[in-house]
């Protein structure tokens, strides 16, 4: 069965709202790449540009608890990329990275139960850090102060049910970069989520942000 965005009355009625609607050319359709893009990210500059969709300078704090999940070490690149291998032959893992240790838990508590191969249960309160960090379960609340008093939330879980599978849903204004590697001020946008993904797929679209399995990165 095709996906929507290879349904030809579909991909049709896109392409004639380019057509005829400056409005949708420039916030709806915006940046996407083609139409499965669209799909992935409908109305990304009208998200990422208009209020009450995004508001921007947020100062962003998150509780943050995962259960199961192998913790990042770079002394065990070596068996992450070859789990990797195992699965995917063709795949070379050089080219897709963890991600999640750029991130550091700054000005927070850490509490957890495990090891330093395994965390069974990781609990941390601190600054915003990213958003769907990977574990076998995951349950995110951000609170993005505007002003330091006013509180705008998003609340996002996230279900990894086997090693290249997961199940992710998220509700309300997500924290992120205003412009990611240019301006490090935050802002809150407008998002929902709810599907089911798989890491060959991502590769595709975030071949730099995307874990492999259980351990700790992002998805």
């Amino acid at each position: 069965m095709k996906t929507l965005y290879e349904q030809q009355w579909f991909i049709n009625s896109v392409n004639w709202l380019r057509k005829h609607s400056d409005f949708f050319e420039k916030y709806g359709y915006g940046k996407s790449q083609n139409v499965e893009d669209f799909i992935r990210n409908p109305f990304e500059v009208l998200r990422d540009n208009c209020f009450p969709f995004v508001v921007k300078n947020v100062k962003p704090f998150s509780i943050l608890l995962r259960c199961g999940f192998k913790p990042y070490q770079e002394t065990r690149q070596e068996e992450y990329y070859a789990e990797i291998k195992e699965a995917f032959p063709n795949v070379n893992p050089d080219n897709y990275w963890w991600t999640y240790h750029k991130y550091e838990f700054k000005k927070g508590k850490r509490l957890f139960i495990g090891n330093d191969k395994f965390h069974h249960i990781d609990l941390i309160v601190s600054e915003w850090v990213t958003k769907y960090p990977n574990a076998a379960f995951m349950f995110q609340l951000l609170v993005n102060l505007k002003y330091y008093i006013i509180p705008i939330p998003f609340v996002a879980i996230g279900v990894r049910y086997s090693k290249t599978r997961y199940f992710q849903l998220g509700m309300g204004w997500g924290t992120q970069w205003q412009r990611p590697g240019v301006d490090d001020t935050k802002c809150a946008v407008l998002c929902g989520k709810f599907r089911f993904a798989g890491y060959e797929k991502e590769l595709e679209w975030n071949p730099n942000s995307e874990v492999f399995g259980y351990w700790e990165g992002n998805v």
